[in-house]
């Protein structure tokens, strides 16, 4: 197609060759929970954990508003803990939290998939001997079993960050009381996966508009939005092409591209990367992170090459105040380089040479 430039980031379109009726992801056992998506798993955790009135939650000063307004939304009172610009916690504050407040649970990321610090693991550990239970976000990583370095009473995620399918798995030993008995009856698994098939149609076989499945990912987003707020679990189909996914092959992909960004980039001084390559054991990563200045010029700038970098996160003073000033640092300044299993060593060298142009 004339004047076609192969979009690098947004959202992900259907890939038969991510799927093998020969692998089958999912043991199934009584620790592990199916719904349709990360909303979903915090909303159960919430109500199983059985929270009182006078008990907080507390959260990391840099994290998703979605995870915020979840708490709000189901009158849980909350705190904030400091992170530093290196993503690492702060134990001191969230010591500091707990001598001022009720703290039921401490809510945690593993930012982009990356496990935190031995002493940060012992640090939650001595937690849980407190009986303060630990909710550990694994969203930003690819998983279908759980990692030897998951420390949470509760583990989640979310695979529509990684892969076209929605679906998340709740790790607990606690006992069941949460209800998840019925499946999503909103619009918005029409809208999604029509709009996922119209861009497989378009990227794969230039078969339609991009204005067309954009337009279906907006509607299917504000579908998202207002669709009841209830506990999911997950739709069948979505089990069962997620039971199919080959994540060996993914995991590759993306810790080959990871490899190559960060060698290309480690001795840029205008660059400063947070996870180093040394960090990718048994991950496998959102993104590549990076911090910059006049992120936001560049981000623009890179778009304009069909080059599509999204932002982990924006927060908003409203919500985490400006006192927490590493988080609000993180917000203006990092940039998350896609490194996902649609791209090739020459997606990458684009990538990074245009990403140096504007440097």
């Amino acid at each position: 197609m004339e004047g076609y430039l192969k979009p690098i980031g947004g959202e992900f379109w259907f890939d038969l060759n991510m799927i093998s009726s020969e692998i089958d992801n999912f043991k199934e056992n009584d620790e592990e929970i199916y719904l349709d998506g990360g909303q979903s798993a915090i909303k159960f955790i919430i109500e199983n954990m059985d929270v009182r009135e006078d008990e907080y939650i507390l959260l990391p000063s840099y994290l998703c508003l979605d995870i915020v307004n979840v708490f709000i939304e189901n009158n849980i009172k909350i705190a904030f803990y400091d992170v530093n610009r290196k993503l690492e916690i702060n134990a001191e504050s969230i010591m500091k939290n707990i001598e001022n407040y009720n703290v039921k649970a401490v809510f945690f990321i593993d930012y982009f998939g990356f496990p935190h610090s031995e002493d940060t693991i012992r640090f939650f550990n001595n937690l849980k001997n407190r009986e303060i239970i630990i909710i550990e976000d694994a969203v930003q990583s690819l998983w279908f079993n759980p990692r030897n370095f998951f420390i949470g009473d509760y583990v989640f995620n979310s695979y529509r960050k990684f892969i076209p399918i929605d679906g998340s798995i709740v790790l607990t030993k606690y006992d069941i009381k949460a209800k998840y008995d019925r499946s999503d009856s909103s619009k918005y698994y029409e809208l999604v996966n029509t709009a996922r098939s119209c861009k497989m149609l378009f990227q794969e076989f230039h078969i339609g508009t991009e204005d067309n499945y954009l337009k279906l990912f907006d509607k299917a987003k504000k579908e998202y939005l207002n669709r009841e707020k209830s506990i999911f679990k997950i739709m069948p189909k979505s089990k069962k092409l997620l039971s199919n996914i080959n994540i060996d092959n993914i995991k590759n992909i993306r810790i080959d591209n990871y490899r190559y960004i960060y060698n290309r980039l480690k001795n840029n001084e205008n660059i400063k990367i947070i996870f180093g390559e040394n960090l990718l054991k048994d991950n496998i990563p959102l993104g590549f992170p990076i911090l910059i200045n006049n992120r936001d010029e560049i981000r623009k700038s890179l778009m304009m090459n069909s080059i599509y970098c999204p932002i982990h996160w924006n927060i908003n003073h409203s919500f985490v105040p400006l006192s927490f000033k590493d988080s609000h640092y993180l917000s203006s300044h990092v940039l998350t380089l896609p490194i996902d299993q649609r791209y090739t060593s020459k997606d990458m060298e684009r990538l990074v040479d245009n990403l140096l142009f504007y440097i």
